[in-house]
């Protein structure tokens, strides 16, 4: 079956070796490890299941040591831990959004705080002295659809109070600076479905991919504005699988059940 997402984690130190997530469209979460020329999957944490889905994935930043963050269509997100002690990924904490969440992202500076995304709303977690997590902000939205809602979102890397979001709904792309400042950047035909944005590693470029695989990347000037820098054309489809890695799913892998 396909794949609707595939994650890198920001932490091989942690184990090892390379390792990475995937999500497929059916809604199974696998986690798995490189051996020599290929990937093995190495454990399962949510098997399919129409009643509750997952949304999106991420890896949380070195900081926080070797963490995943799951967001569930239930209105919950289960973070995983990876024990050094049975080499497997453990549920350590499960947050409660209270909608469907659509998506989640990681501050990857020295906080490691999350954001999660429902509807119009964005919930913002810290973890305390104690390493357990707790609500610190929340911000709304008033979207011009009464169906629009946030599908993918972007902590941006910069270290600024309040932080600074980039999100999408399907037809545009908004930045978040605090909970009385939104800006519209992009605002796409209703044929074309916004998909995918990220930062670079200083924050100061804006990455967004649309359906019909065109690239757009925005850049950030002295003075905090955001202009248009370059579109790119949808790149050829790949027709050989020549130098690219496998990856193999063996008779028998650890399943972590919910």
């Amino acid at each position: 079956k396909g794949l609707r997402l595939v994650r890198w984690s920001l932490f091989p130190d942690f184990l090892g070796r390379d390792c990475l997530a995937t999500l497929s469209i059916a809604g199974r979460v696998a986690i798995w490890i490189r051996e020599e020329t290929c990937f093995i999957e190495r454990q399962c944490l949510h098997d399919e299941n129409p009643k509750v889905q997952v949304q999106d994935l991420a890896f949380g930043p070195a900081v926080v040591g070797a963490i995943l963050g799951l967001a569930l269509t239930d209105g919950t997100i289960r973070i995983y831990a990876y024990s050094t002690f049975n080499k497997f990924w453990d549920l350590i904490s499960t947050l409660t959004h209270g909608k469907s969440c659509t998506a989640l992202s990681w501050d990857l500076t020295t906080t490691g705080a999350l954001v999660t995304a429902a509807q119009n709303q964005l919930k913002i977690w810290r973890r305390d002295q104690t390493v357990e997590w707790f609500l610190d902000d929340i911000r709304q939205f008033d979207f011009d659809k009464e169906e629009d809602q946030i599908i993918h979102i972007a902590w941006s890397p910069r270290e600024i109070n309040p932080p600074l979001f980039a999100l999408i709904t399907s037809n545009k792309l908004l930045l978040s600076f605090d909970n009385n400042n939104t800006l519209t950047l992009y605002d796409s035909p209703s044929d074309i479905l916004l998909r995918l944005i990220t930062f670079n590693n200083t924050g100061s470029l804006l990455c967004l991919i649309d359906s019909a695989r065109i690239t757009r990347v925005w850049k950030r000037d002295f003075y905090g504005n955001w202009t248009l820098l370059r579109t790119y054309d949808p790149p050829p489809l790949p027709t050989t699988t020549n130098n690219m890695m496998l990856l193999t799913s063996p008779p028998h892998t650890h399943t972590t059940t919910q």
